[in-house]
């Protein structure tokens, strides 16, 4: 468990989400990782997803949450995110993005994870 009043960039799992989503935003969403390139935001957006995905690790610990499930939601959240990038409407689709955003960003997360969990 990590320490969750660490500010997400200093969190010892930033780098390695970071590279996570690289890695799965390169293999399946080229397009999207050659425009964000060419327009020089690509680094911003990983960083954005990686320091979001901390956040909703950092949320899921303080909710009880199972490290697995926190790490399985960071992880739909980061590699969904490509697909949110581009202006897609993945979370309508995908019912553990939808959580993981509630998650992190509130709005009936305690029990829409309980739902969700079941």
């Amino acid at each position: 468990m990590s320490n969750p009043s660490l500010p997400p960039k200093e969190d010892a799992r930033f780098p390695i989400l970071r590279a996570d989503a690289e890695r799965n935003w390169r293999e399946w969403n080229p397009k999207l990782v050659r425009q964000l390139e060419q327009s020089n935001q690509l680094n911003q957006r990983l960083h954005n997803a990686a320091e979001n995905a901390v956040r909703l690790l950092q949320e899921a610990e303080k909710q009880g949450l199972s490290p697995d499930l926190g790490q399985e939601l960071a992880n739909e959240y980061l590699f969904s995110a490509g697909g949110e990038l581009a202006g897609g409407r993945g979370s309508r689709r995908n019912p553990l993005l939808r959580i993981a955003k509630r998650v992190l960003f509130g709005s009936g997360a305690r029990r829409t994870v309980a739902v969700g969990v079941r």
